[in-house]
């Protein structure tokens, strides 16, 4: 039985899904500093609605990334991997890793967040990724994304 993904984990350290859901976050404190500030409520109305859909783009592309690793993760392939590369600036980055699926070498990797997971990663580290049966070269770093045990 594969292991559950964490959607806490997701939206912390997946970078499409944590950008996704910051977006409308970010454009509520705008609202919200706009009626603390004292606009009258049809300028707040018509910031709102324009920013209604950058909220809803936003919010898309979290549910999107949140699915597509929640199904890898609970429908993949397990196998091991080494992390080839980790790279980070200005608190995201790139980890990838190399692993072998049906006899071929494979090169992947995850944009994430810098947290203290991600950090941890060196070159040469030993992970576990679940691997897009449909999509081999799309795999997910279990330890980032699996919900504790």
């Amino acid at each position: 039985m594969n292991p559950q993904a964490s959607l806490k984990k997701i939206l912390l350290t997946d970078y499409g899904a944590f950008l996704g859901w910051m977006i409308p976050m970010a454009y509520l404190g705008v609202i919200l500093l706009q009626f603390f500030l004292g606009e009258t409520l049809e300028v707040i109305l018509r910031l709102a609605l324009v920013l209604l859909p950058l909220s809803l783009a936003g919010l898309a592309l979290a549910f999107w990334r949140v699915r597509l690793i929640r199904r890898v993760i609970e429908e993949g392939v397990q196998m091991p991997a080494t992390i080839v590369r980790a790279s980070f600036f200005r608190g995201r980055g790139r980890v990838e890793v190399v692993y072998t699926y049906q006899g071929e070498r494979v090169v992947s990797g995850n944009v994430v967040m810098k947290n203290k997971l991600t950090s941890a990663f060196q070159l040469g580290t030993p992970v576990t990724v679940m691997v897009d049966r449909e999509k081999p070269r799309r795999a997910f770093i279990l330890e980032l994304y699996a919900e504790d045990d």
